[in-house]
């Protein structure tokens, strides 16, 4: 099961469409983001520091195929255009890269100058989501993927993907996916 899922990851490498002829455009961000983990998979494995460094090198991994999925999965949208980014795909990329990190609606709000309102309603109008659901339900996806083929601890992964406190983690997860991350990863592992 786990090979087919890391050879279904790796997709990105081998299809072709009318949207994607496999070159992917990345911003200056996500660039020196993809770099960054890069540089820690580097260390890690130069390191080799405790029992668990191949798991943190597979979830950086996992990181870096999911962002650019993302980004392949946004360049097959018809309707965008080439000319410059809207409001939403500003916010989607500053996700994408940064949800490590502590991210507001106000600060979401500031990057792209405007209120709370009109981008929570472009936002769901595009995505389905407020920028904040959205956000969290990108964390839960990264967080299902380090929990199905990771050993990483849950602290260690509620951490990585933007959580300050594991027992929120915890909480959100459960109530977000019916089940606590514990019993998802052992659902999984079967």
């Amino acid at each position: 099961m786990e090979d087919e899922h890391d050879r279904n990851m790796l997709n990105l490498f081998l299809y072709r469409d009318e949207y994607y002829d496999g070159i992917l455009e990345l911003s200056a961000k996500t660039y020196l983001r993809i770099l960054e983990w890069m540089a820690i998979i580097g260390t890690e494995v130069y390191a080799q520091s405790d029992a668990y460094w191949t798991c943190r090198i597979r979830r950086y991994l996992l990181q870096t195929l999911c962002l650019l999925e993302d980004i392949r999965m946004e360049s097959r949208n018809p309707q965008k255009t080439r000319k410059g980014k809207s409001m939403v795909d500003i916010i989607l990329e500053y996700i994408h890269i940064n949800y490590s990190e502590d991210i507001s609606l106000d600060l979401l709000c500031k990057l792209v100058h405007t209120n709370r309102t009109t981008l929570n309603r472009k936002f769901k109008a595009q995505t389905g989501f407020t920028a904040m659901e959205y956000l969290l339900h990108h964390r839960l996806k990264l967080a299902c993927e380090s929990l199905a083929h990771t050993n990483l601890s849950i602290a260690e992964i509620s951490e990585a993907v933007g959580f300050k406190y594991d027992t929120y983690f915890i909480r959100q997860f459960t109530a977000k996916m019916g089940m606590s991350p514990t019993e998802y990863r052992h659902n999984t592992w079967r």
